[in-house]
């Protein structure tokens, strides 16, 4: 190790620095938020948890599709048609039977 490292390792600046890194390692993780902070993350974690209910749901209906091995689109998918395809049809089903769709 070179002068300067030694010198710089055993600096007041670096030695307190070096304790609060080790307490930081044994402290929890939500004792280091505030509230505010954990209730951003809360709120991260319910639209996560919505989101991957949505793509589940549509992950659903493009499996059931496939395995049926119907066709996706239709014709006519503007938005005043009466048949849009078997795909945005099944999703309309689906969005009758929950609230989050």
């Amino acid at each position: 190790m070179s002068c300067a490292k030694v010198k710089h390792s055993k600096s007041q600046i670096h030695v307190h620095l070096y304790l609060q890194l080790k307490s930081l390692k044994k402290a929890s993780v939500g004792l280091l938020l505030d509230a505010q902070d954990r209730n951003v993350i809360t709120m991260c974690n319910e639209q996560a948890t919505k989101i991957r209910v949505i793509l589940r749901r549509f992950m659903d209906a493009a499996c059931c599709l496939a395995n049926k091995q119907l066709p996706f689109l239709g014709r006519d998918e503007s938005f005043t048609s009466l048949n849009k395809g078997n795909f945005l049809e099944f999703l309309s089903l689906l969005k009758n039977c929950g609230p989050l769709l």
